[in-house]
């Protein structure tokens, strides 16, 4: 990982950085600097894909177009979905699905036990309940 690289020095990988971290800011703020440039994105340790899979769909989580998330249950667009797409992953030794739909200015994910339609009915489901 990329940020691991820029913290070697200090004696930490990125995923140490937790909310009570002495200079967490401080190492967040380095990360995101380095990162601009040399990847052209910047996501902090709890939005990397590992760590939202280990949420599961306790949240979703909406990348605008700057780059910045949003963490919420429901998305704030009416923007047609232009692409999705679903990829399996491993958590605790059982098969995962992680969904991802695209507006123009959004992405969402949806990280899922099961893949296809029952999980994207679940997950509509979801939205209007708590819409």
């Amino acid at each position: 990982m990329y940020a691991n690289e820029i913290l070697k020095e200090d004696g930490i990988t990125y995923l140490d950085i937790k909310e009570n971290t002495k200079d967490r800011e401080a190492y967040l703020q380095a990360v995101k600097e380095e990162a601009l440039i040399k990847l052209g994105y910047f996501l902090k340790p709890s939005e990397l894909f590992s760590e939202i899979a280990k949420r599961g769909n306790s949240e979703t989580v909406w990348h605008g177009r700057d780059g910045i998330p949003s963490v919420s249950t429901t998305p704030d667009t009416d923007d047609t979905v232009i692409h999705s797409d679903e990829t399996g992953f491993y958590y605790e030794s059982r098969r995962n699905w992680l969904h991802v739909a695209a507006t123009e200015y959004l992405t969402y994910y949806y990280a899922h036990q099961k893949r296809g339609k029952a999980a994207m009915d679940e997950m509509e489901n979801r939205q209007s309940s708590k819409g």
